[in-house]
């Protein structure tokens, strides 16, 4: 299980690097991509690489002050795609719950129309 950095960092370079292949990143250019909330500074970055590239979740070819040449290992895309997977359960979830809350009010609503008609035809 990774922490919400070290989960951003891992996704931006799945982003980065879609097609498995080795991309060279920017330094300051990933460090933008983070959320401000949760920006590290340039030796967090470095630690959360490392622990990245230990735990073979990415594989670093070349890395100097500015720049990191990295891939993202099987392992790292399958922890990416399984993060998507629960973002769309999260957002089909919310979404039945708007649409059951919706039927609920346009049921009593036309159960009150109803109700209204009968009172009014037979009462």
């Amino acid at each position: 299980m990774l922490d919400n950095r070290t989960e951003m960092l891992l996704n931006i370079i799945n982003m980065y690097c879609q097609e498995g292949s080795y991309k060279v990143l920017d330094k300051d250019d990933v460090l933008l991509q983070f959320v401000p909330k949760y920006r590290p500074d340039r030796d967090g970055l470095d630690d959360m690489m490392n622990y990245l590239i230990e735990r073979d979740y990415i594989k670093c070819k070349y890395t100097d002050f500015k720049v990191y040449c990295v891939s993202p290992l099987p392992k790292g895309r399958l922890y990416h795609e399984n993060t998507l997977i629960e973002q769309k359960k999260k957002f089909s979830y919310k979404r039945l719950v708007f649409m059951a809350f919706l039927g609920s009010v346009l049921g009593g609503m036309l159960g009150a129309a109803i109700h209204a008609a009968v009172i009014k035809f037979f009462g």
